[in-house]
């Protein structure tokens, strides 16, 4: 692996950021909670320096990039494309974009899964992200889930991976055939994906575009100052 590896999450809860040495080893960490006040756009930089400064490196050291591109949090996923893709140009460094679901599916050993394997990610607003993998090597199929849908679509899935306690305790009521396994992003995650991936003997950078993953439009509710008036002639 080329390094060092800096690896930039911005599409959940909490901002996370890692930072790995050409061997692999994980460098320095750092990870903050979002919120409405204090969002990753606010607190992303300030992360990034603070995980340089206990590696003891400068922002030039960095040979790679990664982003995860979501799905998730509609801005999350803007502003860490954005300032990964800054840092890019700015360094003339290689810049991939993996998914949520590639973290979740790399963070488990893969002697450990089953397929058809299923990947669930809660969009907090009654439905779920989900990627299903028919084997191994399968490229994923998207979907957006409505909870109250969730049984019949799991039917006939071997495992299922689900982020967080709410899934979790939402399945547990679930008829599902296989088990299903709790995934929650730690700012490592990233870098240890990537390295597996790029392990990988048909490991092809341009597979892993840092391009947004969306895969249901954004919920937007309009202000109530925002009115539109009818001219008069």
């Amino acid at each position: 692996m080329k390094g060092p590896l800096l690896t930039i999450d911005t599409t959940g809860a909490t901002t996370l950021v890692g930072l790995f040495g050409a061997d692999g080893q994980g460098l320095a960490q750092a990870a903050q909670a979002a919120t409405f006040e204090n969002n990753a756009a606010s607190h992303l930089p300030g992360l990034v320096q603070a995980a340089m400064k206990r590696a003891g490196l400068d922002m030039a050291a960095i040979q790679q990039i990664a982003v995860n591109r979501g799905p998730g949090s509609f801005t999350g996923i803007r502003v860490g494309l954005a300032f990964a893709t800054g840092l890019h140009f700015g360094l003339s460094t290689p810049l991939l974009g993996l998914t949520f679901f590639e973290l979740a599916r790399h963070h488990f050993a893969p002697d450990r899964l089953a397929y058809p394997l299923t990947i669930l990610r809660d969009t907090k607003c009654g439905s779920s992200y989900a990627a299903h993998y028919a084997h191994a090597t399968a490229a994923p199929i998207y979907a957006v889930i409505p909870h109250r849908e969730i049984t019949a679509a799991l039917a006939g899935a071997a495992m299922v991976i689900v982020e967080g306690n709410y899934l979790m305790q939402a399945l547990e009521s679930a008829e599902i055939d296989g088990p299903v396994l709790s995934y929650v992003p730690a700012p490592l995650d990233l870098g240890h994906a990537v390295q597996m991936l790029m392990g990988a003997h048909d490991f092809a950078a341009a597979t892993y575009p840092p391009l947004p993953l969306y895969i249901k439009m954004p919920n937007i509710t309009a202000p109530r100052s925002a009115r539109i008036r009818e001219s008069t002639p």
